[in-house]
Formats: structure tokens, C-alpha cells, sequence
């Protein structure tokens, strides 16, 4: 058994042994990441996690909300073409994207 160990260690061991070994270590993880008090223990990620999105979506929103009523003001009250106020368009859809994209990957 030492030699086994030692092997592994030096990494001499065969790829299937190898493979086996990472199996192994990858099920134990699985069995602790469904275990009631590992799911316990990662309760103030998910509230950070949760009130971070929460955040960047409120912001990126805003911005959005902002540049598409200063367009439409530029349009409606000084005669400003579409192709005039294509940025902030093209900046607000990009914000509220974003704001999407945030929520998809965080929660």
C-alpha cells in the first residue's frame, strides 16, 4: 500500500489508475455537495450572489431607462433624426442586455 501511495505521489502511477482515482474524488465531492449541511454552509453565497444581481440589474435598468428617454426627448422635443440618437439606442439595449445576461449567469 505505501507503494501504491508513493507512487501516485510521484506521479508514476498508469492514466487508467489515474483516472479511477479522479473518480473517485469527483463522487465525493457530488455526495458532499448534496448533503443537506454543505448546502447550509453555502447559504450566505447565495444571498450575497442573489443581492449582487439583484444590484447590477437595478443599475444596468436604469441606465437603459435613462439613454431611451433622452433619445426620445431629443427626437420628440428637438427634431433629432433616429440615425442621430442610434447610441443611445444602441447603448441602452447593450445596458438591459447586460442587466440579462446578469441575472442568466448569477442566478
Amino acid at each position: 500500500m505505501q507503494s501504491q501511495l508513493a507512487a501516485h505521489l510521484r506521479g508514476q502511477c498508469s492514466p487508467a489508475r489515474r483516472g479511477r482515482a479522479l473518480a473517485r474524488v469527483a463522487m465525493l465531492g457530488i455526495l458532499l455537495a448534496a448533503h443537506s449541511a454543505f448546502a447550509d454552509a453555502l447559504t450566505p453565497v447565495t444571498n450575497a450572489s442573489t443581492i449582487f444581481r439583484d444590484t447590477i440589474v437595478a443599475i444596468c435598468l436604469t441606465f437603459m431607462t435613462g439613454a431611451w428617454g433622452y433619445a426620445g426627448m431629443k427626437i420628440g422635443l428637438s427634431g433629432a433624426n433616429v440615425r442621430d440618437m442610434g447610441g443611445p439606442f444602441i447603448g441602452g439595449a447593450i445596458a438591459g442586455g447586460a442587466a440579462l445576461m446578469a441575472g442568466a449567469f448569477i442566478g
